[in-house]
């Protein structure tokens, strides 16, 4: 029971340590919000977008293009 604990908490901890603050032009997220639920973080008018992103949310932007910047690349370290 231990060693199942020990693990969980390892694999949540790689989970969430694994998370970035993306910055998405406001008009790319347009086309990819139709398509993807993405975790909004903050929203600048009509300039841009910045999500709390995993590994898998920057694979989906590198798929389809779409330019982005990386804010913050550790967010739990960073807070």
């Amino acid at each position: 029971m231990k060693r199942f604990f020990i693990v969980t908490v390892l694999f949540i901890v790689s989970i969430v340590s694994c998370q970035s603050l993306v910055r998405i032009g406001q008009s790319n997220f347009k086309f990819m919000k139709l398509r993807y639920n993405f975790d909004i973080a903050y929203v600048r008018g009509k300039a841009y977008i910045e999500i709390v992103a995993d590994k898998n949310d920057i694979d989906i932007l590198n798929y389809w293009v779409i330019p982005y910047q990386i804010i913050i690349e550790d967010l739990p370290e960073y807070y």
